[in-house]
């Protein structure tokens, strides 16, 4: 796994940090990075002296989503068979090994939080936004609704769909599980 695309480290005793690291690209998921992800997610998981992992991005956003400009279709970091759909299932696939983890994963998100990088952050157990964070599924104004099923009913709280994306300052009504201001990269996630 190339350094370059996610940064590991251990900032206290018993915590996995992954820092997703393409900020020119603010982070989008091409099959690099979210190949890097699974697998250090999965690291961690089964490793005894890590009992939480906690998922941010570099740069200005968390994740805009998946990388349009990447053949998506090559290199899939695991095999998911073909056919009609197999793109929306294979992310669904990794989406969901996340949320099959024993460890609890927590998203840190802050800034642009979109369509794919949301399926992301939705698949985590906890997810803490910084109040400049701007969440949302643009693809349902004009294709489709999520390829994560699961993500209205998580990611969009009570207003499900009807509201395509929210942010920071709203996030105390049930969306997501801690509001921060967005400072220094100190990590209110450590705090907690």
């Amino acid at each position: 796994m190339p350094a370059n695309v996610l940064e590991i480290d251990t900032p206290r005793l018993g915590v996995r940090r992954l820092t997703m690291n393409r900020p020119e690209k603010r982070n989008a998921l091409n099959n690099e990075l979210r190949g890097a992800i699974l697998a250090a997610l999965q690291e961690a998981d089964a490793d005894p002296d890590v009992k939480v992992s906690i998922l941010r991005g570099a740069g200005p956003a968390f994740s805009a989503g998946y990388d349009l400009g990447a053949n998506n279709a090559v290199d899939q970091p695991y095999y998911t068979a073909g056919g009609a759909g197999q793109w929306a299932r294979h992310v669904v696939d990794g989406w969901f090994k996340i949320w099959d983890l024993a460890k609890p994963v927590i998203a840190q998100v802050h800034g642009y939080c979109l369509a794919g990088g949301s399926e992301l952050a939705t698949s985590c157990d906890l997810v803490y936004v910084a109040e400049d964070a701007r969440i949302g599924y643009p693809p349902t104004r004009l294709m489709s609704p999520p390829d994560n099923q699961f993500h209205p009913w998580r990611g969009s709280g009570r207003q499900g769909l009807r509201q395509s994306r929210f942010s920071g300052r709203r996030a105390r009504d049930g969306r997501a599980h801690r509001r921060r201001a967005r400072g220094p990269r100190t990590n209110r996630a450590l705090a907690d």
